[in-house]
């Protein structure tokens, strides 16, 4: 495979990370699709400035699919900067560290009984709702059935 072909699969794979997961920080990209050193992933990132919008969020910044990107992959969702962007980061963080299973689904709804269920994902203090470790918890919300 030459470097252009290469170079273009790596960038598909990554907007279609974006498209699973809505919003990746720098490290998280890199871990995924194993970028190596930061300013090697800084540099493939800002190659990809035409389809991705971005936005700072504590320390780092953070990734989503603009217009262009959404066209690329064929993805309708739009996404913007959004004060919940630290649950999406965390949910993304616990894929990760369950060692990226291929059956994961974002806000898997679960019906038990009569009940709907949705897993959340956030970091808690140690003491309630604990069913993950390294600090990430995961909590169902009831949901009624129409959701």
């Amino acid at each position: 495979m030459d470097k252009r072909a290469f170079k273009q699969q790596r960038q598909e794979d990554i907007l279609l990370s974006l498209k699973r997961f809505d919003y990746l920080t720098r490290s998280q990209i890199q871990s995924i699709h194993d970028l190596k050193g930061d300013r090697n992933a800084n540099r493939i990132l800002n190659d990809m400035a035409e389809y991705l919008g971005t936005f700072r969020h504590e320390r780092e910044i953070v990734y989503y699919l603009n217009k262009n990107g959404r066209d690329r992959v064929q993805h309708d969702v739009i996404r913007k900067k959004t004060p919940n962007i630290q649950h999406f980061l965390v949910r993304n963080q616990l894929w990760m560290h369950l060692k990226r299973p291929h059956s994961w689904q974002n806000e898997a709804k679960i019906k038990v009984g009569d009940n709907f269920y949705c897993l959340r994902c956030f970091i808690q203090p140690e003491g309630r709702h604990g069913v993950c470790r390294s600090g990430y918890y995961a909590a169902y919300d009831k949901q009624s059935e129409k959701d």
